[in-house]
């Protein structure tokens, strides 16, 4: 993976969008035990436990939601999903991200 200075950031978010990046990224492909690893990095001891019950993996915890975070994973406490949430947006904006000059190839859909 090439490192490379940005000086221009433009966030990917999550829309029905597709987005192709010359960089690949690991993100989807996490273990459990390197989701483990991430919660640990993010302060979210606490979700440890919790999150290798239910044997959450990269691509299980980018699909996450406040609601299913609440009702599937029980989380009541509107804080802890939140602070969960942020720390996933941060990792995702900072590696979802994409320059001037750099090559993008963007497939949208205009229906709807």
């Amino acid at each position: 993976e090439q490192s490379v200075r940005r000086e221009e950031k433009f966030p990917y978010r999550a829309t029905r969008q597709t987005q192709y990046v010359l960089a690949g990224h690991k993100l989807y492909s996490y273990t459990v035990e390197e989701v483990q690893t991430l919660l640990a990095e993010w302060g979210h001891k606490n979700m440890l436990a919790l999150f290798k019950y239910h044997k959450v993996d990269g691509k299980a915890l980018f699909a996450l939601d406040e609601a299913t975070l609440q009702y599937q994973f029980d989380m009541t406490e509107a804080r802890e999903r939140t602070a969960l949430l942020r720390s996933m947006q941060r990792l995702m904006a900072a590696r979802h991200t994409y320059a001037k000059g750099d090559l993008v190839r963007l497939t949208l859909s205009l229906s709807g």
